[in-house]
């Protein structure tokens, strides 16, 4: 397969790139980018609520769709909206999560529900037992409703800073979870580009339920191969150096979001055994850009130089693995696959490579 590329600063083609990885997995090839999809097509169904309708308001809504809208209890509230828990008529036990969020426009006014179509299809495509499920979606007036499982434990950003830093066995089974998640979401060639403890869900049973995917993209498309992106975006201590580069080389330079996940990993299972980050930005005054430059400037030499503490009581092998996903080479960066067969995380039982 012949393709002519332009490429930039880094000699990395611009945009699509034809993938040896991916070349031959026949379900990727029908993949459509959820930009390219109807909303109708994601979201099941539009309500809209008036005085004199059927429905006269959200709670209406919500039960006719078989909502017990009396057990709703506010669990979470952020910047991405509001998120509750409740159960169904039809289940006496189960509970659910449900996060409901304002539709984003434009400047213009004009509806952008580009970052919605995304979390919604590869929560509805990535079915896997350490990936959060997408129960249905639907909208209400100007608001989009998010019906998932319920993670009924703590955030591994919790887990840790109460109980780290973490040993290594139990390390290597949040780990293996976590990573076998990644694993077969980049099998369908999904990106998650925010990758960091807080996204990591406990049950109570310990098991691991990776979450938010509103910065997920589909990073390979038909025979395009992978689409190198120049977005700054994620969580800074859990940021790649070929993302920090944007802010601290200026634009123009493209980077790999698989492989950006990657070394976000790096970082998480680094967390869990230190209980700190490896690459953490001094305080300095949001509002003072000159000293906000020269500390990414200083976090960027470190990246690309492997600077960070590793302590001397952990076996070799896990701190081999740290090594090389937090390789500042993306292109020799490990793949979240080759992660599961790494030695340190294969010691003492077989990883079924065929589960992901």
């Amino acid at each position: 397969m012949s393709q002519k590329h332009i490429t930039n600063k880094m000699g990395a083609p611009l945009g699509w790139r034809p993938s040896v990885d991916t070349a031959g997995n026949e379900n990727l090839w029908n993949l459509r980018s959820p930009s390219d999809m109807d909303v109708q097509e994601i979201v099941i169904a539009h309500y809209k609520t008036n005085a004199g309708e059927k429905h006269k308001t959200p709670e209406d809504v919500l039960e006719e769709r078989g909502y017990n809208t009396k057990t709703m209890a506010q669990i979470g509230r952020g910047s991405f909206g509001i998120v509750y828990k409740l159960r169904r008529y039809d289940s006496k036990t189960e509970w659910y999560a449900m996060k409901t969020t304002e539709v984003p426009r434009r400047r213009t006014g004009e509806e952008s529900m580009s970052y919605v179509k995304n979390e919604l299809v590869v929560m509805r495509d990535a079915r896997h037992p350490n990936i959060i499920q997408l129960m249905e979606s639907f909208r209400i007036n100007d608001r989009i409703y998010i019906v998932m499982e319920l993670a009924d434990g703590r955030t591994l950003s919790d887990y840790v800073r109460k109980d780290g830093p973490l040993g290594e066995e139990e390390s290597r089974t949040l780990f293996t979870q976590v990573v076998s998640g990644v694993a077969h979401m980049h099998s369908l060639n999904f990106s998650h580009r925010d990758l960091k403890l807080s996204n990591v869900l406990l049950t109570k049973t310990m098991q691991v339920k990776i979450c938010d995917f509103g910065l997920a993209r589909i990073s390979y498309l038909n025979n395009r191969g992978i689409r190198f992106i120049d977005q700054w975006a994620g969580t800074e201590p859990y940021m790649a150096p070929e993302i920090i580069r944007i802010r601290v080389r200026g634009p123009g330079y493209l980077y790999n979001p698989l492989a950006t996940d990657v070394w976000a990993l790096g970082v998480i299972i680094y967390a869990m055994l230190h209980r700190s980050l490896p690459f953490m930005m001094r305080d300095v005054d949001d509002d003072d850009k000159v000293a906000k430059a020269k500390e990414r400037e200083r976090i960027y030499r470190r990246q690309r130089r492997m600077v960070y503490p590793v302590s001397s009581d952990l076996d070799d092998q896990v701190k081999d693995l740290i090594e090389q996903c937090l390789d500042p080479d993306p292109f020799k960066r490990i793949t979240a696959k080759n992660i599961l067969i790494h030695p340190w995380m294969t010691e003492n039982k077989f990883v079924n490579l065929h589960t992901l």
